[in-house]
């Protein structure tokens, strides 16, 4: 049930009026709170900037579901990477130091290496992630959007029951 809203809203957001920057704003908003622990200064901001500017509240969840699953998977990975550039980059040693030393900054919490390593990916993979989500929500709306639902499977489902008490109970049936 959970599984069938959360695909739901999905593609609620890519009919949705939102431009693609809207919703690929969203999606990495909600990466960056996927990819670092969600009890940082870095997921405060991502949250803020989700509620203030005009992104996909969806795709931004989506994003975190995303991320969040992939953090689980490459948690060793991330973790030397953080490593790395905590303990083994020695010319960014008094960087460290002096954020570590600001107010406010040590609650990023960017001295755990699992979380430095997923800010380091995250700045690594926004921009190109970004450009994909946006291109990905103009094919979907231009060429795939009539094939999906010529599809039987959606042909199906949307002429169910379920669809139409799920669709009433969560808005996404429309």
């Amino acid at each position: 049930m959970v599984g069938l809203k959360f695909v739901g809203k999905i593609f609620k957001a890519l009919r949705s009026a939102s431009s693609p920057r809207q919703i690929a704003g969203g999606f990495i908003l909600g990466m960056l709170i996927g990819l670092v622990s969600l009890k940082s200064l870095f997921s405060a901001v991502a949250i803020i900037l989700i509620l203030v500017l005009n992104v996909n509240v969806a795709m931004a969840a989506s994003g975190y579901a995303v991320f969040r699953l992939v953090t689980w998977l490459v948690d060793p990975w991330l973790h030397t990477l953080g490593y790395s550039m905590l303990a083994e980059a020695a010319f960014l040693q008094p960087a460290w130091i002096y954020l570590y030393n600001l107010p406010l900054v040590s609650f990023t919490r960017f001295n755990n290496t699992v979380v430095m390593g997923g800010f380091t990916a995250y700045a690594v993979l926004v921009v190109p992630v970004f450009i994909l989500i946006k291109r990905f929500v103009v094919v979907y709306r231009e060429r795939l959007e009539e094939k999906v639902n010529r599809w039987k499977i959606v042909q199906a489902v949307k002429g169910s029951r379920l669809f139409e008490w799920v669709g009433r109970i969560t808005g996404i049936g429309a």
